[in-house]
């Protein structure tokens, strides 16, 4: 299946079937019909701005509102909130908007869209499984050695928990309707933006766009503590480049769900495991 911008020469196609695209070398900036394979920097850093601006604001501010004394349990509480339905529709609607934003500058640059592989498989949601399950096990050893060492083990427990699980039982947040909406949403929002924008350099710039993508990915997620944050940049973000470079071709489709899935189930895989069980003594 193939989606089309329009029907004007000008515009490029995205496509969703597998095998539809092979993906132009990294070497080529830009295809023989004059589109874009290879953004610059200033690309990114407005993309940035228009896609992440006031969310990275609002998380700085929230962030460094908290005072040193209230910041662990603070962070613990806005991680465990729940969004409600309105919530969870206005962030759909705000970040919709903000995606036609970029996705028209895109546009304007003359960038190659069809770069974008999302071709839905067995095989690649089989891999998406995998992905969440080992972004999991990583992010739940991290906490257990964070309440190792942790001078606050309550408060180190409580930012654990209000980070690793979605609700009060595993499947709570599939019930939700406009969580799961959003959720498959939001997985695709990041994920094009920290893959198929940042990531669309010249070879030779790719190691530091990988960085900046784990600088943003940090960035807009102060508001649930640095600790938390630096486990999102660095677990899912290390872990989703790696597999989208090794194991799926560049398709987008396995790393997407696996992103949908820990916003709908949290990123805890404990939680699925008999009550009682711990990776600590």
């Amino acid at each position: 299946m193939k989606i089309r911008f329009s029907k004007l020469k000008n515009f490029p196609t995205v496509s969703l079937r597998p095998g539809a695209y092979r993906q132009a070398s990294e070497d080529v900036p830009s295809t023989a019909a004059g589109y874009r394979n290879h953004l610059r920097w200033w690309d990114i850093a407005a993309l940035t701005a228009i896609m992440w601006g006031s969310s990275i604001y609002s998380s700085t501010v929230e962030f460094f509102s908290q005072s040193a004394s209230e910041d662990r349990a603070a962070a613990a509480d806005v991680a465990a909130q729940d969004f409600s339905a309105a919530d969870n529709l206005w962030a759909l609607l705000n970040q919709s908007g903000l995606l036609l934003l970029a996705i028209g500058y895109l546009v304007l640059r003359r960038f190659n869209f069809r770069q974008w592989i999302i071709a839905p498989s067995l095989r690649g949601t089989f891999v998406a499984v995998g992905v969440f399950l080992a972004s999991g096990i990583v992010y739940e050893v991290a906490y257990a050695l964070q309440q190792l060492v942790s001078f606050d083990g309550a408060a180190a427990a409580a930012e654990a928990e209000g980070a690793l699980s979605a609700g009060d039982t595993p499947l709570q947040g599939i019930t939700d309707p406009s969580l799961v909406v959003y959720s498959l949403f939001n997985g695709f929002y990041e994920e094009i933006f920290f893959l198929g924008i940042c990531l669309a350099v010249s070879a030779r710039y790719r190691a530091l766009a990988f960085v900046y993508s784990l600088v943003i990915r940090f960035s807009f997620h102060t508001y649930m503590g640095l600790f938390n944050a630096t486990c999102l940049a660095l677990i899912v973000g290390g872990i989703y480049y790696l597999v989208w470079r090794k194991c799926t071709g560049k398709n987008l489709y396995p790393l997407i769900a696996a992103h949908a899935a820990s916003d709908i189930f949290g990123v805890g895989v404990l939680q699925f495991l008999p009550e009682g069980f711990t990776l600590l003594p």
